[in-house]
């Protein structure tokens, strides 16, 4: 009886050796595979702008009802002669700020945007299916992006400040802009080769803000808290839905006009005209500034919400 125990103890004993010898074997072969991805994780945020990034590899012509005349392209050539320092970049963009710091320049990562076509050359039946939804996921995502801004420029080109779409292959701007990238480097791109967007620079709605308290422009500030629910509202009644809203990213001021910034996620939505759904969208945006004046100046919140419920009011009377 004794001599069974013993050697069941012995057995478990071996099994514990053995499993713990699998996992070894298991960390050894998956630790260097999390390192090589954390490492070009990084490494892949942290690389610098390149052209290549940005340069179509096939037509990328997306039409826009779009014409510029002769004077409209001298003074944008104007505006091009300029450097454009890097300033930020998403998933799909990057963006150049003008050296006078008045124009912002958008370009797309176009390598992210055009569709793996040498995908369809890959001989397994099997994975048909992931093909098609690689290629797809890929030609909607830039159909909707360049959708977005040609929705802007043609239906609210003021309130975006938004001055050239270009999505199509031109020969007119016979111009190449000097952009400075995160570390310094020069870049020279021919602007009639790639896809881009010319914005005029708005002022952050808080930094707005913040300068017309400064002033002591309290009623002011407010009024202007306000004109950013008009905009909604005109929006609304244009039939435009913005896709992914944040109060900080969405909106900004060139002088005293309130615009959008962030363009890309703007699309058609005629359910938005409505008189009901137009109350619901300002109503949501006058909440995000009432939980930003609470944070930041809860001595407007009593002010902004009176004159937002009036605005309210009027609508839910339409």
């Amino acid at each position: 009886m004794a001599q069974k125990s013993f050697l069941h103890k012995l057995e478990e004993k071996m099994e514990k050796k053995k499993k713990g010898s699998e996992w070894k074997l298991v960390a050894i072969f998956i630790a260097p595979l999390i390192l090589l991805t954390m490492g070009l994780f990084c490494m892949k945020s942290s690389l610098p702008f390149r052209v290549e990034e940005i340069r179509p590899t096939r037509n990328f012509s997306f039409q826009v009802a779009q014409t510029l005349s002769q004077e409209e392209l001298e003074r944008f050539r104007a505006v091009f002669s300029q450097p454009f320092t890097y300033s930020r970049e998403g998933d799909q963009f990057y963006v150049f700020a003008s050296q006078k710091g008045d124009y912002l320049l958008t370009f797309f990562k176009m390598r992210k945007l055009t569709p793996k076509y040498w995908l369809n050359y890959i001989p397994f039946p099997w994975l048909e299916q992931q093909r098609l939804n690689k290629i797809g996921h890929r030609e909607r995502a830039r159909q909707e992006l360049f959708g977005s801004f040609k929705t802007a420029f043609e239906e609210f080109r003021h309130q975006t400040g938004l001055l050239v779409v270009h999505l199509f292959g031109t020969n007119w701007f016979k111009s190449k802009v000097h952009l400075i990238d995160q570390e310094g480097s020069s870049h020279w791109v021919s602007l009639d080769r790639v896809p881009f967007i010319l914005q005029k620079k708005p002022m952050p709605f808080s930094q707005h803000i913040e300068h017309l308290l400064e002033q002591g422009k309290n009623k002011e500030a407010v009024s202007s808290l306000l004109f950013i629910l008009d905009l909604v509202k005109d929006r609304c009644q244009r039939g435009l839905a913005d896709q992914d809203s944040f109060l900080e990213c969405d909106y900004g001021f060139i002088g005293n006009n309130p615009v959008f910034i962030d363009v890309g996620q703007m699309v058609p939505d005629d359910s938005l005209k409505t008189s009901l759904n137009t109350l619901r969208e300002v109503f949501k945006v006058s909440q995000k500034i009432t939980a930003w004046l609470e944070e930041s100046h809860p001595s407007l919140v009593k002010e902004f919400q009176k004159e937002a419920n009036d605005l309210l009011s009027l609508l839910e009377e339409l």
